[in-house]
């Protein structure tokens, strides 16, 4: 691969600024739900709509509009994007029915989801054979946008009362970042194969093949490691409340998840810089399944090294993920896509199924369900490891 011009210097920073902000926006949704439901005068159950209405937006964006980054769309797909993302957050503390809150954040989801999409391609594109690093910075940003939002959504109830501090902050800091990579202009899309993948894909009357061995296997991965992460963030705080934690001592142990969770991020960037092979990434699945076990006792006190182990070992999973797959095959816009789509999907499925089985079957039905979520990550990637083959040394 060739060398990053210096043209895409600005790039992959704004991509972890934008990142930061979808961090803060989308980890809102869980330490605020106690208050969405007040606004909306809705149950538990029902509020769960929210996650499901984003993660519906987020798959039809990464299957459809984000395609346009393959089109050289970039900058300007992107920056539009967060626009509407902050939009979205604007509107949500305005809503007073729990069918318009849906409406807002499928909205929502469809704007996070292309800028998403774009964040992670686009950083392959810009930074090539260095973008382990700043994949694993992309999603640190993310990370710290997530570990500041439990606080942010606490200090809007204690200061506001209501959720306008809570979505209205990270709308002002999607605003900037618009501005910013409206005017700049992002990398040229790579193409969807590399010649020698046509190559070797290709045969007499055999069309080339866009599905490199082992890739859909990752995709699965993402599917189940969304559900792991977004289904426990999503309902952690509701978990510390049925099992006898005070308002403030739940959100603190959601804020200890992404505290962890940034470590684990912070650390992996020196690990998926060099990385080649899956080992680091299936150690962290297995050990986030563990980590669970603990929550299955319900004991407060052993809440809080059990979440704070499966923040760690949770964080670096999707980027690094993304940069082993990234030094076997080329990520076009399209195939981020797939992985963008089985976020989007997990997105949209986990957290209302275990918000309905927390419903049914109380607490213990939190870590049961993420528990099983990854250790069905960690068997799929294991799969997709031996699918793979080795890294080309070329790229």
């Amino acid at each position: 691969m060739h060398a990053v011009t210096s043209g895409h210097r600005i790039s992959a920073p704004l991509y972890v600024a934008a990142n930061l902000a979808l961090g803060l926006g989308l980890g809102m949704a869980g330490p605020s739900l106690t208050m969405l439901k007040r606004q909306v005068g809705v149950g538990t159950g029902a509020i769960g709509v929210v996650f499901t209405a984003q993660g519906l937006g987020y798959l039809v964006a990464s299957q459809v509009i984000a395609r346009g980054y393959d089109r050289g769309w970039g900058h300007r797909l992107q920056g539009t994007s967060l626009l509407v993302a902050a939009s979205a957050f604007a509107v949500v503390p305005s809503v007073d029915s729990v069918q318009a809150l849906g409406v807002v954040f499928v909205v929502a989801g469809l704007a996070i989801g292309t800028v998403d999409v774009g964040s992670n391609a686009q950083t392959m594109w810009a930074k090539q054979d260095r973008a382990g690093g700043w994949l694993a910075a992309l999603h640190l940003g993310f990370g710290v946008g997530a570990l500041t939002s439990p606080l942010v959504s606490r200090w809007s109830e204690s200061s506001a009362g209501d959720t306008t501090i809570a979505f209205r902050l990270p709308a002002v800091i999607a605003v900037l970042v618009a501005v910013a990579l409206l005017s700049t202009r992002g990398p040229a899309p790579q193409h969807a194969l590399e010649p020698e993948e046509a190559v070797a894909g290709s045969g007499p009357g055999r069309p080339p093949s866009d599905r490199p061995p082992g890739l859909l296997w990752f995709v699965a991965f993402i599917l189940c490691y969304v559900g792991g992460e977004v289904g426990f963030t999503s309902w952690v705080n509701t978990y510390g409340r049925e099992i006898g934690q005070s308002a403030g001592s739940a959100a603190a142990l959601n804020s200890v998840f992404w505290a962890t969770f940034t470590l684990g991020r912070l650390a992996n960037i020196s690990v998926a810089r060099s990385a080649t092979r899956f080992r680091p990434l299936l150690v962290a699945s297995s050990l986030a399944a563990v980590a669970t076990l603990p929550l299955l006792t319900l004991n407060a006190t052993l809440a809080w090294p059990s979440v704070a182990l499966l923040g760690l070992v949770t964080g670096p999973q999707f980027p690094l993920n993304m940069a082993l797959v990234g030094r076997h095959v080329t990520l076009s816009g399209r195939r981020m896509g797939w992985f963008m789509g089985a976020a989007g999907l997990g997105s949209l499925t986990w957290p209302w199924l275990i918000g309905n089985l927390l419903d049914r079957y109380g607490p213990r039905a939190l870590p049961v369900a993420i528990g099983l979520l990854f250790v069905g990550a960690t068997l799929v990637a294991a799969i997709g490891a031996r699918k793979i083959g080795r890294p080309d040394p070329e790229r």
